[in-house]
């Protein structure tokens, strides 16, 4: 359904405000008009379009299919450097674990990996 938009802007702040009504609209303009701040409003008159929630937002077009307001990569893209969750891995700590892990002496058989060592059979 068709409304009025009034939007307002000052030095420091933009509000939008949404009427059924054209009267509710003036009344608003009136107390923007009396306020202590100078505002510049903008008035529109019709439907206003939401967005989707995120992560992956959309337009949501009332008489058409969702539009994205993201670039989709395209499906078969292979990622070179994946990563994933909130923060990239500390390679640093991650290579000096590994280095830890597959020491020299790892290598010669002096790891103690917790499974028993094979004995020759007599």
């Amino acid at each position: 359904m068709p409304q009025w938009h009034v939007i307002s802007v000052d030095d420091s702040d933009v509000a939008v405000a949404s009427f059924d009504d054209v009267g509710d609209a003036v009344e608003r303009l009136r107390v923007l008009e009396q306020s202590a701040a100078a505002v510049r409003p903008f008035i529109f008159y019709g439907e206003r379009v939401p967005i989707s929630k995120p992560p992956y937002r959309y337009l949501l077009v009332p008489d058409g299919p969702p539009v994205p307001l993201f670039d989709a990569p395209a499906a078969l893209d292979p990622d070179d450097d994946p990563v994933v969750g909130g923060r990239e891995p500390d390679y640093k700590a991650l290579t000096a674990a590994l280095a830890v892990a597959y020491a020299p002496a790892a290598a010669a058989g002096d790891r103690d990996d917790g499974a028993d060592d094979e004995q020759p059979l007599d």
